[in-house]
């Protein structure tokens, strides 16, 4: 497996919005996979389930992130959540980083 892109959901942290969530490895970066990926997931979201918003959780230091994230309409910042991120950039809690909010709506998609 070379990479995932796909819906999370986090109401444990007290985050009700829809998550557009990916990775990928390195070998597979600057090849447009996820741009077009995370196109497709945001499209199913408003078209197929009729979300009203999706997010994306941006590290604030992973700038190809944000880039992935503003090519596909997202923008501006709902607010601030603090996840914890691993060494490795896998958010699995065991220390705290800051990350922002990006969103997009169903409204600016159509």
């Amino acid at each position: 497996m070379v990479g995932y892109c796909g819906f999370f959901h986090h109401p444990e942290h007290g985050i009700e919005d829809i998550e557009i969530g990916y990775r990928l490895h390195p070998d597979y970066w600057n090849r447009g996979l996820i741009t077009e990926g995370a196109r497709a997931v945001r499209d199913h979201g408003f078209r197929d389930l009729k979300l009203t918003c999706l997010i994306s959780l941006i590290h604030p230091e992973n700038t190809p992130s944000r880039r992935v994230a503003e090519k596909n309409g997202m923008n501006g910042r709902k607010g601030n959540y603090v996840p914890r991120f691993s060494d490795a950039g896998v958010c699995d809690f065991p220390r705290r980083v800051a990350a922002g909010f990006l969103i997009v709506s169903a409204a600016r998609w159509s």
